[in-house]
């Protein structure tokens, strides 16, 4: 927190020598570390309150401003910490990192949570889209996600408690599953986890990897993943609706369920 302060002083204090003299945007007074606090309090609180344009919330008008945020800051203070603040040092850092400018705060976010917090046993990988209606190469579009367009995130979070523990964004470089999962879950390994995921991400190889790193699995697969010999797909197109079969090896274990179609369930905890 101390390093964003001392970032964002910097940049503004440089930014502020490039502005014509009778701007109002000369003026900066020092982010401190109660400001900085102050200042993203206040972005946890804003999209409680749904409003069109940030201006609006430092309305004085009655009916819709939100007097508890001009006890905070006056808006000329709020707007010059949200124009000049900065995540990262502007003189040191990785150009090869595309998501280099929040970095340091991202990764001391996932540092703090992981000293801080233990997890259980039963863990979840998925992702998560965050809304982006700006223009970027990694912006993604999902359509059967409630927000369509913005920036995937894969994340590691406790299977009972919304928390993220670990978590990737989608740069757009061409990665496998195994890739993708095993990134995702090297800090649990070895440490007795077991990880539920969605058809997406559950494939046999992917079960094998995380196998060797000692952690387990379960989750539903894709039928046409299995990877299965004729006379097991036989076997389930023959199911009836309602009906269940299972396959066992030393590595895993397949149950299909025969709904309205063919469900299949993936695990490594054969015991």
């Amino acid at each position: 927190m101390i390093n964003i302060c001392n970032w964002t002083n910097k940049y503004a204090e440089a930014r502020r020598d490039r502005i014509r003299r009778e701007s109002h945007e000369r003026k900066w007074e020092a982010l401190s570390l109660e400001k900085l606090k102050g200042f993203i309090g206040v972005l946890i609180l804003i999209p409680m309150v749904q409003k069109p344009r940030f201006h609006d919330y430092w309305s004085e008008n009655a009916l819709t401003g939100t007097p508890g945020l001009r006890q905070i800051f006056f808006w000329d203070e709020f707007y010059s910490i949200k124009k000049n603040i900065r995540f990262h040092d502007g003189e040191n850092f990785n150009n090869a990192d595309p998501f280099y400018r929040f970095r340091p705060l991202f990764s001391e976010i996932l540092d703090n949570t992981n000293e801080l917090y233990k997890p259980p046993k039963l863990l979840a990988l998925d992702e998560s889209m965050v809304k982006f209606d700006g223009r970027s190469v990694y912006k993604v579009y999902m359509p059967q996600k409630p927000i369509k367009y913005g920036f995937k995130i894969y994340s590691v979070v406790p299977s009972d408690f919304p928390i993220v523990l670990n978590m990737a964004i989608h740069d757009g470089k061409k990665r496998t599953l195994v890739n993708i999962v095993c990134n995702l879950l090297t800090p649990f390994q070895g440490k007795g986890h077991v990880v539920h995921m969605d058809k997406y991400y559950m494939t046999p190889k992917v079960v094998k990897a995380l196998q060797q790193m000692e952690i387990g699995t379960v989750g539903m697969c894709m039928r046409n993943r299995l990877h299965l010999s004729n006379e097991i797909y036989e076997e389930l197109d023959a199911l009836s609706k309602g009906e269940f079969c299972y396959y066992e090896s030393d590595e895993m274990l397949l149950t299909c369920f025969q709904d309205s179609k063919l469900v299949c369930l993936l695990s490594s905890q054969t015991k």
